[in-house]
Order: C-alpha cells, then structure tokens, then sequence
C-alpha cells in the first residue's frame, strides 16, 4: 500500500455542546428574525447579486448596493470554500471554475451554519456540466472523500495485538472501521491525476478505465491518506462494514492463489495502516437450565 497525504489534522476541537431538543418550539429572536431577512436580501432563490457598479467606480452606495456589497461578498465566499475543498478540480476548471460554482450554489444554496458542508453534492453536480473533462466527478469525489475524513470524529485504532489476543475467536469476530474511512468506485484514473497535482506537474489526460478501480480514504491522527485496492480487497472491506464476520470476509480472496495469505495481508495492512477501531465479538448465547 502506498498512502498520499495532502494535508495535517488541525488540534483536536473541543467538545460539541449536546443537541438542542427540538421536540420544544423556540420563539423566533429579534437577531434571527433579522438575520434571516438580511439574508434574503443578500441571496435570492440561492444565486448572490452582483457587485454594484458603483463600488467598481468609486461612487457614493445606496443602501441596496451596500447590501449588493455583502452579496458580492458571499458569492466570492462561496468559491472559496469549495476552491479549499476541491484545489485541484478547481485548478482543472480554471476560468470556467466561478461559473461553474454559481450554477452550483444555485441549485444547492448553502443551509448549514458553516460552508464547509456547502460540497456535498459538488462531485455529483459536476456530471451534469457539459464540455468539462471527464473526469472531473471523480477528482471532486476523491476530493471530498478526503475533506470529510479530515473533518471525521476521532477514533484511536488498534495494533495487530488485539486480534492475536482473540486467537481462534477472531474469525466469528467483525472488524469495526475508524469513522473516517472511505471506499470509493472509480471508473477513470484520477490518482495519477492527483498524485501529478499534487507534485505540482501537469495534470495527464483523461484516462477511462477498462474496469472498475477502487480506492480507499482515511485519516490515521492528523493525516489524511487514499490508496488504491484491488477489487476483491474491496469486497472484503464492505464486507466487513456490513459487519460480516471475519471468516465470510475473507471469503472474498477466494479466487487468489493463496486465499489465506491474501487475506491474512489485507487484514493486517487495514490494522497497520489505523485502519481498524475495534474488533467486536457476537454476543453470547443465553444460556437456559431446565
């Protein structure tokens, strides 16, 4: 396996505070009610206004171009967080990359408190786009894929240790992943596109895959890291996200020379790798005495 890192886990955040309970009505405050109405202002049906001309000339601003300011303010905004979440699809874009980002905006305004989650549908948007190479959607997929595992709740994972200690118990046993991890189906060759990116080399051409191509991303303290699998090794990690037992997912090495060995290898690459959280037994059978 040979992981990629593009960037490092900030300091742990503090504690989220608890859910509001939203079963109880709360009484709209004079700050949201205004909030909300400057919004409104600000952005209508998801699309900012313009930057007003008199801002560019140097004139005196009318109310509506002070507020045209702010919208202008957040479309620019906009860009920006998906130009973080996504710098080298953004990079492949190049000038088409604003307007591109305004359709997107439109058609998937903003409704969380923070923009980091304004992409999560950018990958899926980009499919839709006409005369955009592609593959483009799957660039923005690893993209994001990389962004959420960066952002993923911490989960200390386990050694090798912890299975050895199961012994004959591990194969009833089901592997739990960190919250982190990602598998992702891949039908052009974008690894090489962002490993060459990356590098800060040229971008090579659009390359469709003859088959499908799987990729796996996660976050091991404060690094994220994405590594291509082969396709049985995939099988055998949805397997054991489906919470099948380790003896059914090493069923899907079957097909390999030495099953056994192939499996062993991947299970302790997942293990080595901080790829693994825990390790959970069944529950016991009750026991009845008549």
């Amino acid at each position: 396996m040979w992981p990629f890192t593009r960037k490092s886990k900030p300091e742990p955040r503090a504690e989220p505070a608890a859910a509001p309970d939203l079963a109880r009505a709360v009484p709209d405050s004079p700050l949201a009610s205004l909030q909300r109405e400057f919004f409104s202002l600000v952005v209508k049906d998801g699309q900012a206004r313009a930057v007003p001309e008199a801002l560019v000339n140097g004139g005196a601003l009318t109310a509506q171009a002070r507020l045209d300011v702010y919208a202008g303010m957040y479309e620019l905004r906009t860009q920006d967080a998906l130009r973080e979440d996504f710098p080298h699809t953004a990079a492949l874009l190049g000038d088409a990359f604003p307007a591109v980002v305004a359709r997107y905006v439109a058609a998937h305004p903003s409704t969380h408190h923070s923009l980091a989650r304004l992409g999560h549908a950018f990958a899926e948007s980009l499919k839709r786009e006409s005369g955009l190479r592609p593959d483009l959607p799957e660039l923005a997929r690893l993209e994001w894929a990389r962004s959420e595992a960066f952002v993923a709740i911490d989960a200390d994972p386990i050694g090798s240790e912890v299975p050895a200690a199961l012994g004959h118990r591990f194969a009833t046993a089901w592997l739990q992943f960190v919250p982190s991890l990602a598998l992702l189906e891949l039908h052009h060759d974008v690894l090489a596109v962002w490993r060459a990116m990356e590098a800060q080399e040229p971008a090579p051409e659009p390359s469709a895959l003859s088959e499908p191509a799987w990729a796996l991303v996660w976050r091991r303290g404060f690094e994220v890291f994405h590594v291509a699998i082969a396709a049985d090794e995939a099988q055998a990690v949805q397997a054991a996200r489906d919470r099948l037992v380790v003896a059914v997912v090493c069923e899907a090495f079957a097909r390999r020379e030495d099953p056994a060995t192939a499996a062993f290898q991947a299970i302790g690459s997942w293990l080595n790798e901080g790829m693994v959280a825990a390790v959970r037994e069944p529950p016991q059978a009750d026991t009845f005495v008549l």
